[in-house]
């Protein structure tokens, strides 16, 4: 047979039930649902807590145990998880953004910018660390334009630009005339 919640709720049924709607979380909430039930005596069992919260059993054992612990306060608390560190670090990022907003820096592409981050800040930057670092939170875009052939005119590629050939004035005098006719029905 198993085991009755031993657990005594020290709050009161209508704390319990003006702190349901200020929880966030649906996990808070069912939290203060968890409590709320216990109160009122609706479950003697924990196990009969999971198909009226659907959560896991070992969940609820674990809430359980926290608010036996800790209290209310314990039970809804909220913990950061821990997570891997960040690879750059604050003195390198800070020195990244003055890097790429100083307007006569001398830095076009972002293995310029890796080799200078290694040079002077951190070693262990890969490339894609810092590209993703600098189209993240700097939304830059270091590129290095083409080269120009060595015979390439300048002249001519003006006038080029700037001439219209024949049969570009005459396709737009056409559509021009099409144009009218179609406002005109």
């Amino acid at each position: 047979m198993p085991k009755k919640n031993d657990i005594q709720v020290q709050e009161s049924e209508d704390e319990l039930k003006k702190l349901m709607p200020k929880q966030k979380s649906n996990s808070n909430k069912n939290k203060v649902k968890m409590l709320l039930l216990l109160k009122q005596g609706k479950v003697t069992y924990s196990r009969d807590l999971i198909p009226r919260l659907k959560v896991c059993r070992r969940t609820i054992y674990h809430w359980l145990r926290s608010y036996d612990e800790g209290g209310l306060k314990e039970l809804l608390a909220i913990r950061k998880r821990g997570g891997i560190p960040p690879l750059i670090t604050e003195q390198t990022k800070k020195a990244i953004a003055a890097m790429l907003a100083d307007p006569k820096t001398t830095i076009t592409s972002y293995v310029e910018l890796l080799a200078w981050v290694h040079k002077n800040h951190q070693s262990n930057i890969s490339y894609q660390v810092l590209y993703k670092h600098c189209r993240k939170h700097h939304n830059s875009r270091l590129k290095v334009s083409r080269k120009s052939h060595h015979k390439k005119d300048k002249d001519a590629e003006r006038t080029f630009k700037e001439e219209k050939l024949p049969s570009q004035v005459n396709y737009l005098k056409l559509k021009a005339v099409q144009l009218r006719i179609s406002l005109t029905r």
